[in-house]
C-alpha cells in the first residue's frame, strides 16, 4: 500500500468517528515535490496560511500527522515519540487550541506497528470530538 492509500485510509477512520463531523475543517498538506522535507522558509510560508485558516475555521481541536506537522505547529524539536498521544493547548493567533499529534500515514508503512497507537489516538481525538 502506498502512502495516498494510508492517508485516504486514515481520513476515512477520521471522518467514520463522526459522520457530523463538518468536513470543511480538515485542512491537509502533502510534501514539496520530489517528497523531499520542506526548507524552513517553505514551513513558515504555509504556517502563516495554515494559522489563517485555524482561525477562520476555529476548530474544536486539531489532529496533526508526523514529526513535520509537529515541529511547525508545536515548535517540537526531537523524537515524534516525546509528543504522540498528549494533548497540548497552543496559542495560535490570538485564540488557544486543543492539538494532539500522531504518526504520518506514510511512517506507519514503515512501521506498521505503530498503526494500534495511531487508532488509539484516533479514537483519543474522536473522544476530545463528540465532548
Amino acid at each position: 500500500m502506498d502512502k495516498d492509500k494510508e492517508l485516504s485510509k486514515l481520513k476515512k477512520k477520521i471522518l467514520k468517528f463522526n459522520k457530523n463531523f463538518p468536513k470543511k475543517n480538515l485542512v491537509f498538506a502533502d510534501r514539496p515535490d520530489k517528497n523531499r522535507k520542506p526548507t524552513p522558509k517553505e514551513i513558515n510560508e504555509f504556517k502563516k496560511l495554515l494559522f489563517k485558516h485555524i482561525e477562520i475555521i476555529s476548530p474544536k481541536c486539531i489532529l496533526l500527522l508526523g514529526a513535520t506537522a509537529a515541529a511547525a505547529v508545536l515548535n517540537h524539536i526531537g523524537p515524534l515519540s516525546e509528543v504522540r498521544g498528549k494533548w497540548k493547548n497552543i496559542k495560535i493567533i490570538n485564540s488557544y487550541f486543543d492539538i494532539l499529534t500522531t504518526f504520518h500515514p506514510a511512517f506507519l508503512l514503515r512501521q506498521p506497528a505503530r498503526k494500534k497507537s495511531t487508532l488509539e489516538d484516533l479514537h483519543e481525538f474522536k473522544r476530545k470530538l463528540s465532548s
